[in-house]
């Protein structure tokens, strides 16, 4: 390894290293957990009768700003493990979250189990990284079906719990790479295969870094294939249930080609307030693009999509050459095979996207959208062939008429109330 003079960057067999350097003009490298300097790129170095793969997460805990492995991690026998920024502890990147790199090198975690039952939120996030901030890079990495994320009273994903507040560093963005996610993710909260909860910063903090927040969360090729599963059992407390995002309050998130392949259900009596395929609920402006759903998507309340389940607020969505195949049903109103509800005032745009997927809810029932709930939202080059059934349809027989008044019959349900 070796700094060359006239690049200015760190090379190591004909690679450039330059992405791992905030900093070039001083860069501390280690490959032991026990004189890790904070800050510092750590290597895991595999030999003979040492293996330093499985000191990599413990050294991103322990203040490593980067980690670089070279195999596959095996969880097993670790018991239940402590998310990486698992509390407000870190103040390296403020307010205890992880801004470093962590590249997976195209390798696979396995065994990893996360189980969190505490009723306080900052300690009730299960993922790989409890929480991080801007500047944090995720790239590279699976996490096979042999993992497992759940939290009793908190959010859940695979890979980042909480994405948000203010870091250290003048970066704004967070950017999550070729991740792959294969196990099961439950929650009460938030749940995503990928991000439980984007959020938009803290400002005006007293922490001083309140224009470090994150402004931009991109995630590039990401797929998800394990069941999410959110069991909110009210409105105030349920975030959303997305196979890519459960909930995204950043001011602007990107996904580019990504995927997902599985069931994402709602399964409380809140349901997290939207479910959707890839994105549970927006709260600011989203761009999709070229991205996948192929996963059955259900609900016992409302607000449900293929893609989005709910564009909240002032919620943007800009659509472009995404598709549906998957089942949507939501046992209430505003299901979608794109959007099943968009938000308020919101100027949404979707293009070149098509559904295939059949599309089952009572009232607000679409092949591409649900419901635009006000604001303007523009098609072009879309389709839809999927099956559109609406059980939310009144008929003569449901209702009794006595002097010209009109009243649903007992037992006919009240849709327009759900």
């Amino acid at each position: 390894k070796r700094r060359t003079s006239d690049s200015n960057s760190l090379t190591s067999n004909n690679m450039d290293w330059d992405f791992l350097i905030k900093d070039k003009s001083e860069i501390s490298v280690s490959t032991d957990t026990r004189t890790l300097p904070e800050g510092c790129v750590f290597f895991a170095l595999h030999g003979q009768n040492f293996n330093g793969n499985r000191f990599a997460l413990q050294a991103l805990e322990m203040g490593a700003e980067y980690a670089v492995v070279d195999e596959d991690i095996d969880m097993t026998g670790t018991g239940d493990f402590t998310p990486i920024s698992d509390v407000f502890s870190n103040w390296v990147c403020g307010y205890g979250n992880w801004c470093g790199t962590f590249d997976g090198q195209g390798h696979t975690i396995s065994h990893m189990q996360v189980h969190k039952n505490s009723r306080s939120a900052a300690l009730a996030r299960a993922a790989l990284f409890g929480n991080v901030s801007a500047g944090a890079t995720i790239k590279n990495l699976t996490l096979d079906g042999t993992c497992s994320f759940e939290s009793d009273y908190g959010v859940a994903a695979g890979f980042v719990g909480y994405v948000g507040y203010e870091g250290a560093t003048t970066a704004s963005a967070v950017q999550l790479e070729n991740l792959t996610n294969h196990a099961a993710v439950t929650s009460s909260v938030a749940a995503g295969g990928i991000v439980a909860l984007g959020y938009t910063g803290n400002t005006g903090s007293s922490f001083g870094y309140a224009e470090r927040t994150v402004q931009t969360l991109t995630l590039d090729n990401c797929k998800n294939y394990g069941a999410v599963t959110n069991s909110a059992s009210s409105e105030a407390q349920g975030y959303g249930t997305g196979g890519l995002i459960g909930y995204g309050e950043t001011p602007t998130t990107n996904l580019t080609g990504c995927r997902n392949e599985g069931n994402v259900s709602g399964t409380g009596t809140s349901a997290g307030t939207g479910t959707g395929g890839l994105v549970g609920v927006s709260y600011k402006t989203f761009y999709l693009t070229d991205c996948t759903n192929t996963g059955t998507i259900t609900s016992t309340q409302d607000k449900v999509g293929g893609m989005v389940g709910r564009g909240y607020g002032a919620s943007v969505i800009h659509m472009t050459r995404c598709t549906n195949s998957g089942a949507v049903t939501g046992e209430k109103n505003h299901v979608g095979g794109f959007v099943g509800l968009t938000g308020g005032s919101s100027v949404n745009s979707f293009d070149a996207c098509s559904n295939s997927g059949a599309v089952t809810g009572v009232q607000s029932v679409g092949g591409l959208l649900g419901q635009q709930n006000s604001g303007t939202a523009t098609l072009e080059n879309c389709s839809n062939m999927g099956a559109v059934e609406s059980t939310g349809i009144y008929t003569v027989d449901d209702f009794n008429v006595v002097d010209g008044v009109w009243t649903l019959k007992p037992g006919v349900p009240d849709y327009k109330a759900t």
